[in-house]
């Protein structure tokens, strides 16, 4: 999957994580129509995945912020190592 899918690593981890995706066995997983935690958390951690996949802005950088290290990122700027900055 990650050959073919560069993200897709990061979107089942995030899935996982807001227990939308239940792990069958290391190579097989199974979506859950519902997730056990607030709705609108929900909603946010999809509106956060969407814009981290189609921005065109440093990926540490958004991940940094994302955990809350948003002075790093600041002081980061462009990594020069991700696939949006290796490419810019």
């Amino acid at each position: 999957m990650s050959q073919q899918f560069k993200h897709g690593a990061i979107a089942l981890s995030w899935l996982h994580s807001i227990g939308r995706l239940e792990w069958l066995d290391p190579f097989h997983y199974q979506l859950r129509s519902s997730s056990p935690q607030a709705p609108g958390l929900t909603t946010v951690v999809s509106h956060q995945l969407h814009q981290f996949f189609h921005s065109r802005g440093c990926r540490w950088q958004s991940l940094l912020t994302a955990f809350g290290f948003s002075a790093a990122a600041q002081s980061l700027g462009r990594c020069g190592h991700c696939d949006n900055c290796g490419s810019a």
